[in-house]
């Protein structure tokens, strides 16, 4: 072998030992990164079940508030009812209706002007409710009978 032939297999010899040092620091750097990547995930899927924990901690909070405050400001009636837009509407309407009762709502001489007024609040109050606030409604006027007054 002459020295050409040397150099040359010396040549391509350093070449295939760069190209493979090359590719192992690209292994090692790709098992790397899928080392982190995995970690990271696994980092985001504590911390998505750490938020669906703390939700659902204040959502009981919020729950327990609002039951606590309805028991003692409602009388114990459920959340879901009052939270419920029939709840509000019949109750706004029972509120105003009570408030007139001091001006002779009760009484078979109804002044014109507040009957029509009572007329009109409850069509409208009806039209916004579906059939348990309807019912609810006539209940309330039956009840404090002014059914066939209005």
């Amino acid at each position: 072998m002459n020295r050409s032939t040397i150099g040359l297999l010396t040549a391509i010899l350093g070449i295939v030992l760069v190209s493979g040092l090359s590719w192992l620091n690209i292994f090692q750097a790709r098992s790397q990164l899928n080392q982190e990547q995995a970690q990271l995930d696994q980092a985001r899927t504590t911390l998505l079940e750490q938020k669906a924990a703390f939700e659902q901690e204040q959502t009981k909070y919020r729950e327990e508030t609002l039951s606590r405050d309805l028991s003692e400001n409602w009388g114990g009636v459920p959340a879901q009812r009052v939270l419920h837009p029939n709840f509000r509407t019949t109750l706004r309407y029972r509120e105003t209706m009570k408030s007139w009762f001091g001006q002779g709502l009760q009484t078979t001489s109804i002044s014109p002007t507040i009957k029509a007024k009572a007329q009109t609040i409850t069509l409208e109050t009806l039209q916004q409710l579906d059939g348990e606030g309807k019912g609810a409604i006539l209940k309330f006027l039956y009840q404090e009978n002014l059914i066939g007054q209005l």
